[in-house]
């Protein structure tokens, strides 16, 4: 038996990624406790989270435990499963496309409503896993990794390669489509061919070929480009080669394309052929978010958020850090060493542009909380009024008490004495009862405060507004309580004393922050000497948004509601967990921390100097993730089993990811001096409207910041490696000594009138 089997005898089934829920079989089950997933060597694992034995569930469907050890056949790793219409699973494989000959595929899946994803495997010991496993897809050729002929179609996708192939031409695509990311293998694969370029009906592919095809030049022996739309005029939104084929037929489909590339031109770049565009200031190359690092559940939602609001996966995927520690942060701490543990709180946050949705965002992750928030304090509701009432009754009967013990006779003036004093203890011992909460918009420091001492000394703050920034940047010059922010980040005790209120005293202090911000928020944190100083802009987890504006589909597919559900199921679950505890790492996770921690103090020595209040806390974040990760996925008690060499590995993943943004950040905050140095070299160098200048004559434009002409090396170098300009020694007569010429990039300034760069 499979699987598929094994769910189609069970009620309540919902989850995907290879991970599921139920109810359990062997007791009367409200609450889906029960938990279906494959092994690694393809078995099915039953687990009851309400304690019945493996033995007893399978009796109760009728099963022996040999039902369970069953054969996982590639097509059935990982499926997507609802509750059963005829034993037939909701989604299905409905292609699959091999690369580096046989040990990495992809897989495209198409569900009963329409929707479609692709998603990676690779092989892991004879079977397949889910994601790239680090590997790097080469191109996907209908040669199957062959040796490629002279001429070759290059599409967007492997479903053209594949169409094309059937009718004997050769053709390539791009193992992440339009998303793709040119890598320098690809030109060496195609080095001397003649490639024609059929783009996709979208300003997508449009783009996509553009980028390619800036890549080719000077590779390709010939380049050409083709647009469907001269051949098929009423061509469909998106259309593609196979929309062609299927459309007039394989034979003229294959004719009229075949005419387009006889009769194209050499494809020419819009710009001068010496010089391409520089690269913008305040961009950096980052990288892609790894979505398969987290738990399948949170993975799947992500992904689906992202292409259902249009927006990048990294603002989804950063935030949704910040819900796993608003499940485990009052419940669990790591050990690293026996003198060094760290809180699973954590500080994310997206930085994109107006206009980004992030709100929305935001709103789908936070949406499953507010709602075991709501339920929570209807559920306390009568409780907590039974306490508000009894304070109220100890504090009038104290009051009384107090009268007594001043007037009328002596005796009764004791008697009330003594019970004042006895109601005062027990009203200083009183324990308050406050409605439930897990969450919290923009909020002053004061308040955040007494919030978290109201919540036994936890809350997330989730905003995509950046007002925490504001009332950080510009309370704290007024005395406002800027340590909540430090300790509660670090777990230190709170202490805070106000005179005519309450005093606060949190023991362990745990503080998470889900935000969303505009770049410009973030412009003068580091111009607040004491934020930077203490440490505040160290503590959180950037990730600087690529925007999608301009390039969004305007009727994406919504989140599928199995995707749904399973999110919601899942934030429910870990949101339940009763544990607590400390957790540990096994050894082989210690290894990979310690070769990682290894690696990060290198960079602190040299890339990442400027910002080593971050980089210095980076460890201590990843293994707060490991420790997140394992809480949220481990069969039984979190701090009873170390975390996993694999998971402290996609942890690290998660890591690698945030150092290139945090760079990013940085520069946008101002913290890289020689990168502020080389904007401000090239204001002055465009303002002059000069071709070319000497260094000498460089130096006079800036000797208000430049003291001597090595003092603007630095900025110089980060002008050349970003295209601005480029530089050459020449003699400036011919028995003049040699002299160093700065010449102008003219993609690079306003060429509007001169023509230079097309």
């Amino acid at each position: 038996m499979d699987i598929y089997d094994i769910l189609s005898r069970l009620e309540g089934v919902t989850g995907g990624g290879g991970q599921y829920s139920a109810k359990c079989p062997a007791h009367s089950d409200q609450h889906n406790s029960l938990s279906v997933s494959i092994g690694e060597n393809g078995q099915v694992l039953l687990h009851c989270h309400a304690g019945c034995g493996p033995q007893e569930i399978v009796a109760a469907m009728g099963l022996t435990m040999r039902d369970l050890f069953a054969e996982i056949t590639p097509d059935k790793a990982f499926p997507v499963y609802s509750a059963p219409k005829g034993n037939r699973p909701t989604a299905k494989f409905e292609a699959e496309y091999i690369y580096h000959g046989g040990d990495l595929k992809k897989v495209k899946m198409r569900q009963t409503d329409g929707g479609k994803y692709f998603a990676w495997r690779h092989l892991k010991d004879g079977q397949w896993a889910k994601g790239r496993n680090g590997i790097e897809p080469g191109l996907y050729t209908s040669t199957g990794g062959g040796a490629l002929p002279r001429a070759v179609f290059l599409v967007e996708g492997e479903k053209d390669v594949d169409t094309l192939k059937g009718l004997g031409m050769a053709a390539v695509s791009l193992p992440d489509g339009a998303k793709s990311k040119w890598r320098a293998e690809y030109g060496r694969a195609l080095e001397g061919r003649e490639v024609v370029l059929i783009q996709d009906n979208d300003d997508a592919g449009k783009a996509f070929v553009q980028m390619v095809a800036g890549e080719l030049r000077g590779r390709a022996s010939s380049l050409k480009v083709l647009d469907l739309s001269a051949c098929w005029p009423d061509i469909p939104e998106h259309g593609d080669f196979t929309d062609l084929v299927v459309r007039f037929g394989a034979g003229s489909a294959l004719r009229a394309v075949q005419t387009l590339a006889q009769d194209a031109p050499e494809w020419e770049a819009h710009t001068s052929p010496e010089w391409e565009a520089p690269l913008p200031f305040d961009t950096i190359d980052t990288p892609d978010f790894p979505t398969e690092s987290l738990p399948g559940p949170l993975s799947a939602f992500v992904e689906c958020l992202a292409e259902s609001t249009q927006t990048p996966e990294e603002m989804a995927g950063i935030l949704s850090l910040g819900v796993l520690a608003t499940a485990f942060q009052s419940k669990y701490e790591v050990e690293i060493t026996p003198d060094w543990r760290e809180p699973l709180c954590l500080y994310s946050v997206a930085v994109a542009p107006p206009g980004e949705r992030k709100s929305a965002v935001i709103s789908a992750l936070a949406r499953p909380v507010y709602e075991y928030e709501a339920e929570r304090r209807e559920f306390e509701a009568a409780e907590i009024a039974q306490n508000q009432t009894e304070r109220a009754l100890l504090e009038k009967a104290l009051q009384a008490a107090q009268t007594r013990a001043t007037k009328g006779k002596k005796a009764d003036q004791e008697a009330g004495r003594e019970e004042a004093l006895a109601l005062s203890a027990e009203l200083a011992q009183f324990q308050d009862k406050h409605p439930f909460r897990l969450l919290v918009d923009d909020t002053t420091p004061e308040k955040l405060v007494d919030l978290m001492d109201m919540q036994g000394g936890s809350i997330t703050v989730a905003s995509a507004e950046g007002g925490v920034f504001d009332s950080m940047a510009g309370r704290y010059d007024k005395g406002a309580n800027f340590d909540v922010y430090l300790k509660g980040h670090a777990g230190d005790p709170i202490t805070v004393d106000r005179i005519g209120r309450k005093p606060n005293h949190i023991k362990d202090p745990r503080l998470t922050m889900m935000l969303t911000v505009q770049p410009e928020v973030l412009g003068g944190l580091m111009n607040n000497a004491t934020m930077r100083g203490r440490g505040l802009c160290g503590r959180f987890l950037y990730v600087m948004c690529k925007s999608k504006v301009g390039r969004r589909e305007i009727s994406p597919d919504p989140v599928p509601e199995l995707v749904r559900a399973g999110y919601h199921q899942f934030v429910r679950r870990i949101l339940d967990d009763q544990g607590s505890g400390v957790i540990r790492l096994s050894q082989e996770a210690d290894r990979i921390r310690k070769d990682y921690a290894a690696h990060v103090e290198r960079k602190l020595g040299n890339e990442w100097e400027f910002m080593r209040d971050w980089g210095g806390k980076l460890v201590g974040a990843t293994v707060r993730i490991a420790a997140l990760f394992h809480a949220a996925t481990a069969q039984g008690e979190p701090s009873e089993t170390p975390i996993s060499p694999e998971t402290m590995a996609a942890a690290v993943k998660i890591a690698e990811f945030l150092g290139p943004h945090a760079e990013a950040a940085y520069q946008v905050m101002g913290a890289d001096q020689d990168y502020e140095d080389a904007k401000y070299l090239w204001h002055r160098i465009e303002g002059t409207g000069e071709d070319e200048l000497t260094k000498n004559q460089l130096l006079q434009l800036t000797r208000g910041k430049f003291k001597k002409t090595e003092n603007m090396e630095p900025a110089l170098l980060g002008l050349i490696d970003m295209g601005y300009i480029r530089r050459e020694t020449r003699k400036t007569g011919s028995k003049g000594r040699p002299s160093e010429i700065i010449i102008v990039n003219p993609c690079a300034v306003n060429t509007v009138n001169t023509g230079k760069c097309g």
